[in-house]
């Protein structure tokens, strides 16, 4: 279990595969962690391959398109949690 101790307290917090441990006012409170199904929908599957498709197009611009999307992702991501080394292919993917 990954736990951080609080020494003055005597409390614990953490989670261990699928029970969390927390620490509130009341005490320490152990909970179940909900794990969602691997199902996966015809929607969720379109929508992956999409942005995959769209994702991989990237590589096959030119150098000029390329270039215009970095200036493009440089001018609009300021402020923004975009990286510069891939704000061309998330501006590109957006």
């Amino acid at each position: 279990m990954k736990t951080l101790s609080s020494v003055p307290f005597g409390a614990m917090s953490g989670s261990a595969g699928a029970v969390t441990a927390r620490s509130t006012r009341f005490g320490t409170i152990l909970s179940g962690r909900c794990h969602q199904p691997g199902r996966v929908t015809p929607n969720q599957k379109n929508s992956r391959a999409l942005f995959a498709r769209v994702g991989r197009s990237y590589t096959r611009l030119t150098v000029e398109q390329a270039e215009a999307w970095a200036a493009f992702a440089a001018a609009y991501a300021f402020g923004s949690r975009m990286r510069t080394k891939s704000a061309a292919v998330n501006a590109y993917v957006t």
